[in-house]
């Protein structure tokens, strides 16, 4: 998506440019993961924040030179590049947050010049919160600090082992699928959702799930709401192949990376990709990329 495609108040499309930046790259570091009073006291500091109002709302947040509101049971998506302050903090406020570090990222650049701030109601809030906390678990077992004001970040990449940034690489990747589903038109005639939709929601249901071995088209038609056969036409006609095609080419660009990025063992990325056969993930991996795994790693790692 083209920086000047991009409305700064449009959630949808900043939630699904966050989501396909992480997909594909590093987890940044995470200067924090947890509860809050509901108030915003941030300096200026080049990261991106998401927060969901639990209880109570915000109704003078300060971005740069923007006035803003968070209504309760709403998240909202904005940026920490100018400060973030609220002075009328209420009792009994209450949110959950995460902070990722955005600096020197390319696809962020623009906040540099602009306040970012979103925002949208959130119909399952329990689930929400219960995926911030599955993040805010990792950052503890990480061994990091968790506090905002600490130099320390709650979870620094550069000090995880590789299972450990999958790991969270999962965790943030599941709550963008959850917010993304959220930002979604809800409806239960699939014949009024647009194809792009469905198909964009049965691709992020696989880069969600594709670690489990016994993942099928059933599973993933049921995640976006519709038929198997149809879900299968309407792949076919926008990505040019089948959904358990996709599924599979995503495993094995994943399997690539682990093969360049990580010291696991052929077996233990298998099990990490969706292979419980270390002998079906090689076969399946010389088809796919042309040559076996152990000679991708030795041929890309000289």
């Amino acid at each position: 998506m083209d920086e000047s495609d991009l409305n700064m108040d449009d959630i949808c499309a900043w939630i699904n440019r966050l989501s396909n930046w992480c997909d594909r790259s590093p987890i940044p570091a995470i200067p924090f993961a947890g509860f809050s009073g509901g108030g915003y006291y941030n300096p200026p500091a080049e990261h991106l924040e998401l927060a969901y109002m639990i209880r109570g709302q915000v109704d003078d947040l300060q971005i740069g030179n923007r006035l803003e509101n968070v209504p309760e049971k709403n998240l909202a998506l904005h940026s920490v590049h100018f400060g973030n302050v609220s002075k009328r903090t209420q009792t009994g406020q209450r949110s959950i947050c995460m902070f990722l570090d955005v600096t020197g990222i390319k696809e962020f650049a623009c906040l540099k010049r602009e306040p970012l701030f979103c925002c949208m109601p959130i119909k399952d809030g329990p689930r929400i919160i219960s995926l911030f906390e599955k993040i805010s678990t990792l950052c503890l077992l990480s061994g990091q600090h968790v506090t905002y004001t600490d130099p320390t970040p709650a979870y620094d990449p550069a000090q995880q082992s590789a299972p450990g940034r999958l790991r969270m690489k999962g965790g943030i990747l599941e709550l963008l699928a959850a917010l993304i589903q959220e930002a979604s038109p809800s409806t239960n005639n699939s014949q009024d959702i647009p194809t792009a939709s469905i198909v964009g929601e049965a691709a992020t249901f696989m880069a969600r799930t594709y670690r489990l071995p016994h993942l099928c088209l059933s599973d993933v038609a049921k995640s976006a709401s519709v038929h198997p056969d149809h879900l299968g036409r309407l792949f076919r006609k926008q990505m040019r192949q089948t959904p358990m095609q996709y599924l599979k080419r995503l495993r094995m660009n994943r399997a690539t990376i682990l093969l360049r990025q990580s010291d696991l063992s052929i077996g233990e990325i298998a099990l990490e990709v969706g292979f419980i056969d270390p002998l079906h993930f090689s076969r399946v991996f010389r088809q796919q990329i042309g040559q076996c795994a152990r000679d991708y790693r030795l041929q890309r790692n000289r």
